[in-house]
């Protein structure tokens, strides 16, 4: 999971920094997870990884101050990739919540448990990337960016 979640990110920051320092422009966005700031106990291994490349982040944007570079994360929280889809299509199933998408959305926990009532879309993340990736992001660095649609900001 470190390996994973971690070391990639080390690597490819190794990697691809030195030229964007020499340029004196260049973004860096790691998606993590709320996990990072927000664990829970049934996945340690998981909040532990994702909160080290979340003080990567941060410890990279000082290493990078007055470079031109900048270092951001998004904790992202629930999103509807294929196998979280998969997942839930099958948790409704077994539910009795229907049998296509348009039927399974209004039944999802993600739904009521988020102050934006459904679970978050890839174009959603999408979005965020690209504003952080623009020259309008210019003075956002060292940030987390919770991506959550205010699930977990319940006590």
């Amino acid at each position: 999971m470190y390996n994973l979640n971690v070391l990639s990110s080390v690597r490819l920051i190794r990697h691809l920094v030195p030229a964007m320092r020499a340029k004196g422009w260049g973004r860096v966005i790691q998606i993590s997870s709320v996990t990072g700031e927000l664990p829970s106990a049934a996945q340690p291994h998981y909040a532990a990884s994702n909160a080290a490349r979340l003080s990567l982040t941060r410890s990279l944007a000082r290493d990078l101050k007055h470079t031109g570079v900048t270092s951001n994360a998004i904790a992202a929280g629930g999103i509807l990739v294929p196998t979280t889809r998969d997942y839930l299509m099958e948790l409704a199933r077994t539910n009795g919540w229907g049998e296509t998408w348009a039927d399974v959305e209004p039944h999802l926990p993600h739904r009521a448990g988020t102050d934006a009532g459904r679970i978050g879309y890839p174009r959603d993340y999408a979005d965020l990337v690209a504003y952080l990736a623009s020259p309008v992001a210019d003075y956002l660095t060292g940030a987390t960016i919770r991506m959550d649609g205010g699930y977990y900001d319940k006590p």
